[in-house]
């Protein structure tokens, strides 16, 4: 539905995605973690859905740029504050 505002100009009405929703409820999961595992879980997340999405948008983007991305998804799938091998966290505090 629309509403009219002050000049009768017609708005949208707010409305909430489902890709909104999805993304609300994992933020929300993310959230239920530890806060020691919650950063790592998010950056393997977002890897995960970078190389996803370059690999759906690869017919549509150049390849350099679909190159870019995977890139991107591998030095985020490397980057580990917590050094799981040795439990030490690397990097500041």
């Amino acid at each position: 539905m629309m509403r009219g505002n002050r000049t009768g100009a017609r708005a949208p009405e707010a409305r909430v995605s489902s890709e909104d929703k999805t993304l609300s409820a994992l933020m929300h999961d993310l959230d239920r973690l530890p806060s020691a595992e919650r950063g790592a879980a998010a950056i393997r997340i977002a890897a995960a859905l970078i190389e996803y999405g370059a690999f759906e948008l690869a017919e549509r983007l150049k390849s350099r740029e679909t190159g870019e991305l995977i890139n991107l998804a591998a030095a985020l799938q490397q980057y580990d504050p917590l050094n799981r091998r040795t439990g030490v966290r690397q990097g500041g505090c």
